[in-house]
């Protein structure tokens, strides 16, 4: 196992695998290390230590401290890293300060790009053949190499994702939304629920911006590298129902499972038929604790009966979703009616609350 330090972030290798990322902050000896990662390893439910007493004891800061510490002395350990990302996203570039680590830099580049024998080779020689100036250059050319395969990554993850384009955050008006729901969703696009198979269930009435949300967390993601599918609920439905006619429904639902987040949008529109409750509920159940779903609806839990029927069928739904969740609310006003009503002079419409329309909360 090996641990490999840079500025601002932390990997864990083991063996040529990344098994674990963590933010590194600066503190003695100008780092400090950012150890609330691991909660979230230990805890399945988000929250379910929120009112613990002793939540902070959970946390060994000084612990942490002195590993680092030890860990920085280390003279095997060496600093490097793969493409880090910044709060909102951003692929960040990082430059190797010396020799040494402008070769382990290039190993490590090198083995991501499933080039073994030139990762255990090159740098050595390089050295050996006495040009260990040259470790800079060719350092910077795998580094063009590897920004240009993440980008080529990204544009075809966007492309297979099928995600509505410009429905990003940056066209998205976040001071429109309660500041609890922005922040919420500021940290949801940071992907950490992909990670832990953990849904997000979008709810709100038409034009309040749930549509628009969701996709922009698909576009946050596939900034990020995980796999997206945004698809119509309506839509995916009845390609389930042909699927399963053709007799190639596991086959359908082993494709579906290649995305590592799948996005469906307005799930309450569809009054569905029998055997169309039948597919998607399959979907649901395939996708329990392995991948996430962000569903977007118009009908909060006590209309689900509205889509499922049977209302064993749609308590068996919900329980399936909300195990592992988020829940977003976007109880604001109508973004259409709100510029229709700003066109002609008129005042901003009232926030269309759930309970104001006799739907009450979206709560299981």
């Amino acid at each position: 196992m090996v641990v490999l330090q840079y500025s601002n972030v932390l990997e864990v290798y083991y063996g040529d695998r990344l098994i674990e990322t963590m933010p590194r902050l600066r503190g003695d000896k100008d780092v400090r290390v950012d150890y609330r990662h691991v909660i979230w390893s230990l805890v399945r439910q988000p929250g379910a230590f929120t009112r613990y007493r002793f939540r902070e004891d959970l946390f060994p800061s000084l612990t942490f401290r002195l590993a680092d510490d030890a860990l920085s002395s280390f003279p095997g350990l060496w600093v490097v890293l793969r493409p880090p990302f910044d709060r909102r996203g951003c692929l960040m570039t990082i430059t190797p300060t010396d020799q040494r680590d402008f070769g382990d830099r290039i190993t490590l580049l090198l083995r991501g790009f499933k080039l073994p024998t030139a990762a255990s080779e090159l740098a050595n020689r390089l050295i050996a053949a006495g040009c260990p100036e040259a470790l800079e250059v060719v350092h910077e050319v795998f580094e063009m190499e590897r920004q240009d395969r993440w980008d080529r990554k990204v544009a075809r993850l966007r492309y297979e994702s099928k995600l509505p384009p410009g429905k990003t955050f940056e066209t998205f008006d976040l001071t429109r939304l309660p500041r609890p729901l922005a922040a919420k969703l500021d940290d949801l696009a940071r992907g950490e629920f992909a990670e832990r198979a953990i849904n997000v269930l979008a709810f709100g009435l038409p034009g309040t911006g749930k549509s628009h949300g969701a996709a922009a967390l698909g576009h946050a993601l596939v900034e990020r590298g995980p796999s997206v599918l945004w698809v119509p609920t309506f839509k995916l439905v009845q390609d389930l129902l042909v699927a399963k006619r053709e007799l190639a429904l596991p086959r359908a639902l082993r494709k579906l499972d290649s995305f590592e987040v799948m996005i469906l949008d307005d799930i309450g529109y569809v009054q569905q038929a029998p055997e169309e409750v039948e597919v998607l509920f399959t979907l649901l159940a395939e996708r329990y604790e392995k991948r996430s779903m962000i569903i977007t609806s118009n009908l909060v839990f006590s209309q689900w009966d509205r889509v499922f029927k049977n209302p064993m069928t749609t308590a068996a739904a919900i329980d399936r979703l909300v195990h592992h969740c988020a829940i977003l609310e976007f109880d604001v006003p109508s973004y259409r009616s709100m510029k229709e009503s700003a066109r002609q002079g008129e005042p901003e419409p009232m926030a269309g609350s759930a309970a104001g329309n006799g739907q009450g909360k979206a709560r299981p």
